[in-house]
């Protein structure tokens, strides 16, 4: 059987995130996939970023555009 879990490493033991159901003593394979740290201070700086030149007339249209799902549409196009 395979599955994934995630885990965090703490004192020389990893700990599952979430209840894992598995006999007690049971021998499995971890293969490490390190997630990448988020840096919130820069992650928000980037999203500042996105308006920057726009005036606040600007800013205000686009969002309408963005929040208005009527321009998301799932019609299937003709090729």
């Amino acid at each position: 059987m395979k599955q994934f879990v995630d885990a965090v490493y703490e004192d020389g033991i990893f700990r599952p995130v979430l209840p894992v159901e598995l006999p007690p003593g049971e021998r499995v394979r971890v293969e490490i996939d390190v997630k990448p740290k988020v840096d919130v201070e820069k992650m928000l700086s980037e999203f500042q970023k996105v308006y920057e030149g726009f005036t606040p007339a600007e800013i205000e249209e686009l969002e309408k555009v963005i929040l208005d799902r009527s321009n998301f549409s799932r019609r299937e196009l003709d090729l």
